[in-house]
């Protein structure tokens, strides 16, 4: 047992010796090794980073009580002549609570005899202008927490400064300076006792001292400071700012009659509290070459009261008046004002700087300010004026969340302009809904934004809108908007700039039940109403519409010949990103009042036409694929020819979706004359125009009947032109009007727009082009086309030696007969032919057979029975041997004899033969032949009585032999019409 408590007795004697030995070193390393060690590293240290000479006379630190002392401090000039910086003593005395809260807690700071010796060279140069930029070091602290620390009881005790102004040859000087802080922390946290808060010296000789009231309470101790300052001169004071400005205060004062109140807790962290009122006067500020920036003859602001400490200032009002601001961006797109304040371009990171600071303000009014605005980037440059804005606003604070109303809005655009609106915003995050109304906004005025994308000179135009709009951002979702309300556009009116010539205007354009929105994309209006318009198209004398040169194309737009595949089709990777479809509706457009204007310069001379009275409606349309809006439009041509256009159409689909019908009646045709002398070589005597037009477009293909009728067109005089066709287009004319006068055609047309050679007014041009080329070179052909037949009405075949009409000829000089009637105006020509090898013996064996119906004649007169035309008899077979044998004998030409002188009796064969080769045709019974063939006809056309005889000409061949048909006989009678 005597063991164990000796053992434990050395065992305590130990650690006490080890506690004792650990002061002991604690003791000299505090008082002895530290001491020396830190100014040697401090001196080292400062000299090297601040460039100058720096010297300590001594540092002595307690650790038992925590202080530390710092005594002959000095900071010489870069030259080393003098010193910059200097003080006698620096004490601080930490807490030891310091390690629990985690920050530094200091119980007093005691500054004795500072001393600033500051010089001001030329422009904003300073004795330490070098000290203000830090040198670029990697900032590995990005991700460390903060310092947190408490400073308490901070004292200044008399100090001093120096101020020599080289430029102003001037020099200011600070005796005496004492200062007492009680707090400045940002840790909450409080000692038992505070300085009271003051402020004292001379300058240039002038005492000056602050000294705070103290309050006692029972539970608190309150100091506070009023402050009255008259007439400060800003730009007096401004000018010693140690940085570059990139503007100039020219003129300004402030009056400042406030409180400052400290007050000390005894359970409670203490406070210093704000309140008073601010009133700044004559603030002008220009930029460095002079030119205006910013003024105001008066701002009051009256500040309610706001703890310091807490880092939240309540503003109980501001009141700005006639504040006058003007703006300005440059050619090099940058905007005056975002370059008064210098850039840190000592900063990498780009991220938000996080700030506790709070500003309330209860109520924030301007009265009569202007603002005026000059943009140099579009050319001609663009200047606007905005005059008596009046604002009023509520309820601002920058706590997030916190909801602003502008309760009033009100200001005056260029000219005779207006804008009032009200609604609430929020900062953080950023939101917005805003009620407005804006009326009569002169939109020429704009011209210089859309001078150089299109060739149209606005020259009157007002925009007036009213509704609420919702703004909002986010960094994760963006930007977000959206507008309900109406719009309407009135007395617009627009130049072509090319031809100065009016081009589009109207009375008014009014869209009602607007709703689009931002995101996702949407576009929604219940009613558009155009009332009074007027658009001016016209062909220039290049060929060109007018239209076609209105928007002018950028540089970046336009792509050169170089760069299109030789086949003239984008692959793949040419082709730009489908852009996003946005959802388009519109409930009902309306139209009245409307006239189209159209004139061609191309043509001389000139021709010009308007369409009139243009109004309805068109409904219920929208990008939807399955929707479709009702057509109804009615106009007139020349105030007369009626117009209409009814259907189903949808242009905003991605399959164009149109079912139209297109009805014009009686149009006047003499007014188009420039056209026909150019392009036909006939001036327009009368005729008038009707089309019938049914269009419809499913899935990218059309199918069209284009009808179209012309009444009573009659050619006028020739005209000479050198763009005339020669083709016969009278003859054409001719051909396709009918008895009445009339032309009626039916021309369809069917393709798929997605084809870019596809065209149908192109399609419909040819076709009629093609009816007056075939009408000249196939004149029988179009009739064919109309009357049935083809081609094959030119001519008339025959059989060999004959003229008689075949059954078949008769067919086809019947349908002659009927295009003839219904094409009264034609003409026709009949001309003869024979085929001279087979005609010539088809005429002999046409002779021979008339020999022996003459025989048959001779007996049918002796009987006593009715004569008959020869051609018209027939000759049967048991009659045909005794008929020849009987013109057999009557011929005249030498026969083989018997020996007593008689004629022999022949077989059938060998009297056909003799009489044959006895029967003589020469070329005057061809030519015979061929004019009996066209006689045939002409007898056949006239007996008809629906042909007069004054319109068929029989023409005698220049050659028997007619011109080559494939196919077609040379025993022919052609037709040529006229």
């Amino acid at each position: 047992m005597q063991k164990k408590s000796i053992l434990k007795a050395f065992t305590l004697k130990r650690i006490a010796i080890g506690i004792v030995l650990s002061l002991i070193i604690f003791t000299i390393a505090g008082f002895f090794i530290a001491p020396p060690l830190l100014k040697w590293f401090a001196v080292k240290k400062l000299s090297e980073q601040l460039h100058r000479e720096v010297t300590i006379e001594n540092i002595k630190i307690n650790p038992f009580a925590l202080t530390a002392e710092i005594k002959g401090f000095k900071i010489k000039e870069s030259d080393g002549s003098s010193a910059f910086i200097s003080f006698d003593d620096l004490f601080v005395n930490v807490q030891g609570v310091s390690i629990f809260k985690r920050g530094l807690i200091v119980d007093e700071i005691r500054l004795t005899n500072p001393y600033a010796h500051i010089v001001h060279n030329e422009g904003t140069v300073y004795n330490f202008s070098d000290l203000l930029t830090p040198p670029k070091t990697e900032d590995k602290t990005a991700d460390k927490q903060p310092l947190r620390f408490s400073l308490n009881n901070i004292q200044v005790v008399s100090g001093a400064v120096d101020f020599i102004d080289n430029p102003k040859m001037t020099e200011h000087s600070v005796k005496n300076l004492s200062l007492m802080i009680p707090f400045f922390s940002n840790l909450p946290y409080f000692v038992d006792t505070y300085v009271q808060p003051s402020l004292s010296g001379t300058l240039n000789g002038t005492p000056f001292v602050f000294n705070g009231k103290t309050k006692p309470y029972k539970d608190s101790l309150e100091t506070v400071f009023d402050i009255d300052v008259k007439d400060l001169n800003i730009p007096y004071y401004l000018n010693y700012v140690p940085l570059e400005l990139n503007f100039k205060l020219a003129s300004g004062s402030i009056d400042a009659k406030s409180s400052l109140s400290y007050i000390q807790y005894s359970e409670s962290e203490p406070s210093l509290s704000l309140e008073g009122t601010v009133s700044l006067e004559n603030i002008r500020i220009n930029d460095l070459t002079g030119n205006h920036i910013f003024s105001m003859p008066r701002a009051d602001i009256k500040i309610a009261r706001s703890d310091v400490f807490s880092r939240k200032v309540h503003i109980a009002w501001i009141a700005a008046d006639s504040p006058s601001l003007t703006l300005m961006r440059g050619s090099d797109n940058k905007i005056n004002i975002l370059g008064l304040i210098p850039e840190d371009n000592s900063r990498k990171d780009t991220a938000p700087v996080k700030s506790s600071f709070v500003l309330d303000t209860d109520e924030f009014t301007i009265s009569n300010c202007s603002v005026s605005f000059t943009d140099l980037v579009p050319k001609p440059s663009y200047k606007t004026e905005i005059g008596k804005i009046d604002m009023k606003v509520s309820g601002f604070s920058t706590e997030p969340g916190n909801k602003t109303s502008i309760d009033a809005l009100s200001l005056k655009l260029a000219k005779k302009g207006s804008l009032n609106a009200s609604g609430v915003f929020t900062l953080t995050p950023i939101t917005a809904e805003v009620k407005f109304e804006l009326k009569n906004a002169d939109i020429p005025s704009l011209h210089p934004y859309y001078a150089d994308k299109i060739a149209i000179l606005l020259t009157s135009g007002n925009l007036s809108a009213s509704g609420t709009a919702l703004v909002g951002y986010s960094p994760v979702k963006g930007l977000s908007a959206s507008y309900k309300g109406k719009a309407m556009i009135t007395d617009f009116a627009s130049v072509d700039s090319i031809n100065t010539e009016d081009l589009l205007k109207w009375k008014s354009l009014y869209f009602g039940g607007i709703d689009v929105k931002l995101e996702p994309p949407s576009i929604n209006v219940n009613d558009i109403s155009l009332t009074d318009f007027y658009s001016r198209i016209i062909f220039n004398e290049d060929a060109t519409l007018n239209l076609q040169k209105i928007i002018v194309p950028s540089t970046s737009e336009a792509v050169s010949k170089s760069e299109v595949p030789k086949d003239g089709k984008l692959r793949t990777k040419d082709a730009a990103p489908a852009a996003k479809k946005v959802p388009v509706k519109f409930g009902k457009v309306t139209l009245q009042g409307g006239t189209i204007n159209f004139t061609d310069h191309y043509v001389k001379p000139n021709y010009t036409a308007n369409l009139t009275e243009i109004g309805g409606r068109i409904s219920g349309f929208s990008s939807k694929e399955d929707s479709a809006g009702e057509v109804d439009l009615k106009g007139k041509f020349e105030n007369y020819s009626p117009l209409e256009i009814t259907g189903k159409i949808n242009p905003l689909s991605d399959d164009l979706f149109v079912d139209l019908n297109v009805s014009f009646k009686d149009m006047d045709l003499s007014p188009v004359t420039p056209y026909s002398g150019k392009y036909l070589g006939y001036t327009i005597q009368k005729g008038k125009l009707s089309l019938d037009l049914k269009y419809l477009i499913v899935k990218k293909k059309l199918d069209s009947q284009n009808k179209v009728f012309i009444d009573q067109f009659t050619f006028g005089d020739s005209v000479e032109s050198p763009d005339a066709t020669k083709l016969p287009v009278r003859l054409a004319i001719a051909l396709l009007k009918n008895r009445k006068g009339e032309i009626d055609l039916d021309i369809p047309v069917s393709g798929s727009i997605d084809d870019p050679e596809f065209s149908v007014f192109r399609i419909v041009i040819k076709i009629l082009l093609n009816l007056i080329v075939k009408a000249a070179t196939s004149p029988f052909a179009l009739l064919g086309a109309i009357f049935g037949g083809g081609d094959e009405l030119s001519y008339v075949e025959f059989e060999y030696g004959s003229h008689a009409l075949s059954e078949q000829a008769l067919q086809k000089i019947d349908t002659v007969i009927k295009a003839l009637y219904e094409r009264p105006a034609i003409k026709m020509e009949i001309e003869g032919h024979v085929d001279t090898e087979n005609d010539m013996e088809g005429l002999r064996q046409y002779i021979f057979n008339k020999k022996l119906k003459s025989q048959k004649l001779k007996d049918m007169i002796k009987k006593g029975e009715t004569a008959v035309q020869v051609d018209d008899m027939t000759i049967l077979s048991d009659e045909y041997e005794k008929y020849l044998t009987k013109a057999y004998k009557d011929e005249k030409f030498p026969k083989p004899r018997n020996v007593i002188g008689m004629a022999k009796d022949l077989p059938v064969p060998e009297m056909e033969k003799l009489m044959l080769t006895h029967i003589e045709v020469n070329e005057s019974d061809l030519r015979l032949l061929a004019g009996q063939r066209a006689l045939a006809i002409q007898d056949h056309l006239l007996k008809s009585e629906k042909v007069e005889a004054e319109r068929i000409f029989l023409i005698e061949p220049k050659d028997l032999l007619p011109e080559k048909k494939e196919n077609v006989k040379n025993s022919r009678v052609d037709f040529r019409l006229k």
